[in-house]
């Protein structure tokens, strides 16, 4: 394989450890956060039922079902577990890229990468971009190779990447639409 097509799986690699780590914290902070709004409503609960205010019991206990529906529906801490493991898959890529550049590694990584991202759930494109501009900094890109890869982004696609893909169809690579 030529080079071009090993900086590429190296870059492609490197974008999907950062593209799971974030979705793994996202799905980590969702989790605890939910934990502690049930902590904080099954004890809100306790108390008024203790002080026998039932509407406020009822509140409590109906917000309780409320989180809990989510975080069983939603399976945040599944989720969470799920990246993990393909920042672990990228990594070890990643890994064997740099111990070995030959041919034969980079064919054998591109083939079994092929296998991890088909087990992938849906890649939210948005932030899978944000992290694509990240790792064209971290790994010095500068001048007009720079300008020609960024992708413009609004503040509202950067502030909810990891919830909605607002104007996916939309992005704009170097002054060129994606598609």
């Amino acid at each position: 394989m030529t080079n071009e097509g090993f900086d590429d799986l190296l870059f492609g690699v490197r974008r999907s450890i950062r593209y799971h780590s974030r979705r793994q914290a996202f799905f980590e902070r969702l989790d605890r956060w939910s934990a502690f709004v049930l902590l904080l409503l099954g004890s809100g609960a306790v108390a008024s039922v203790l002080q026998d205010n039932k509407t406020w019991a009822l509140i409590a206990g109906l917000g309780v079902t409320c989180v809990s529906g989510l975080n069983l529906v939603f399976g945040f801490g599944v989720r969470a577990s799920r990246h993990a493991q393909f920042v672990k898959d990228f990594t070890r890529f990643e890994t064997r890229l740099q111990d070995d550049d030959s041919d034969e590694t980079v064919a054998a990584v591109a083939k079994e990468r092929l296998g991890v991202e088909a087990a992938e759930p849906p890649v939210m494109r948005v932030l899978d971009v944000i992290c694509h501009n990240e790792l064209l900094t971290a790994m010095g890109y500068e001048g007009n190779i720079l300008q020609q890869e960024r992708v413009r982004l609004t503040r509202l696609q950067r502030l909810t990447a990891n919830l909605f893909n607002w104007g996916e169809h939309r992005l704009i690579k170097g002054g060129q639409e994606l598609s």
